[in-house]
């Protein structure tokens, strides 16, 4: 059974209980990096939110993609139009965590935010069911557009909480959209018009031929083999730029994550020393994992702990007396 460790981190009034990675060895002090890039945003939808269709009407998990290919043709996909329980409680808790690191910074190195929430990568999850006749170039279609319109809602939503939650700042603070895959999105969408989706060659070439400086070592050391590692690739580009991969100077870069992405974090580490070596860079960026535990604790029918996004409860919950607890007021009240 695996254990996972939450430490209590206190920053000013506020406290959160954290998972820590790669925070072994830091610099002593923060003005010894030339910039401080934060990158934080959670997934979309939920198990609960998003529901694909069989052509007995079971419902099929598209969630899980990537990882698990769909078995069933998918007639058509239901997606509700309010922010899941895992969307709305991630948005304000990561908010609520960056906020707080941001305001203990010192105020001498630039200080960039960046809104990692995924799109395309949501695409490539009903790829392989396209590729195998299990849904047709039509809802494929509107599946990317309930993706696209997902993203911006939520990016938007962020953003604002962001924003909210910083309150007015001392210190100048850029924030940006991450797109890592930007020009991969319109080439499958131009492709489909023509019913056909590019091959994970194809693609990776033209990431090749962008020229972007990231890209250009991540496919030189870990050139993914498949739409599942490319997606995985592609968080991990957001956190290679943010450690400043491309640059000469020392960078720390503070990921706000959900504690699932941790993974995500231990590779990028893992290439950027691969890098740092590879070309006898002398100063060490380096990425740093802030991982806060959700406060609304979901159990599966085994006792065992279970995230929102794989096992989303919903708007509503019964306490032990019977009333009714609506779980977005309480994440409002938890994270105030």
């Amino acid at each position: 059974m695996q254990h996972v460790i939450f430490t209590q981190g206190l920053f000013g009034s506020s406290s959160h209980f954290l998972h820590l990675a790669g925070a072994k060895n830091l610099p002593t002090q923060a003005e010894e990096v030339e910039a401080i890039n934060m990158v934080s945003g959670p997934c979309l939808f939920s198990n609960r939110s998003l529901k694909g269709v069989d052509e007995s009407g079971e419902y099929v998990d598209l969630l899980h993609g990537l990882r698990q290919p769909i078995r069933r043709r998918v007639v058509s996909i239901k997606m509700s139009s309010r922010l899941s329980l895992y969307e709305y409680e991630s948005v304000l808790r990561l908010t609520s965590l960056t906020a707080d690191i941001v305001r203990l910074l010192p105020g001498k190195p630039q200080l960039n935010i960046t809104i990692d929430i995924p799109r395309v990568q949501y695409y490539f999850y009903l790829v392989e069911a396209f590729r195998r006749g299990l849904i047709s170039t039509c809802l494929l279609s509107h599946w990317f557009s309930l993706v696209d319109s997902r993203h911006a809602l939520l990016s938007a939503i962020y953003r604002k909480t962001l924003v909210k939650a910083l309150g007015p700042m001392t210190r100048r603070v850029s924030m940006e959209d991450s797109n890592p895959l930007a020009i991969v999105g319109e080439t499958i969408w131009s492709s489909l018009a023509e019913n056909k989706i590019p091959s994970i060659n194809d693609l990776l070439s033209q990431l090749s031929a962008s020229r972007d400086p990231v890209w250009d070592v991540l496919l030189e050391i870990a050139r993914p083999a498949d739409f599942a590692e490319l997606a995985t690739a592609s968080y991990v580009v957001e956190e290679l730029r943010a450690a400043g991969i491309h640059g000469g100077d020392p960078t720390l870069a503070l990921i706000i994550e959900n504690y699932p992405e941790w993974r995500i974090l231990h590779q990028g580490n893992r290439l950027l020393k691969e890098w740092n070596l590879s070309i006898n860079r002398s100063h060490s960026s380096r990425i740093i994992g802030f991982y806060p535990a959700e406060r609304i604790l979901n159990m599966d029918s085994n006792g065992r702990w279970a995230h929102l996004y794989f096992l989303d409860p919903g708007q509503y919950a019964i306490d032990e007396h019977g009333a009714i607890i609506d779980l977005f007021d309480l994440s409002d009240a938890l994270y105030s």
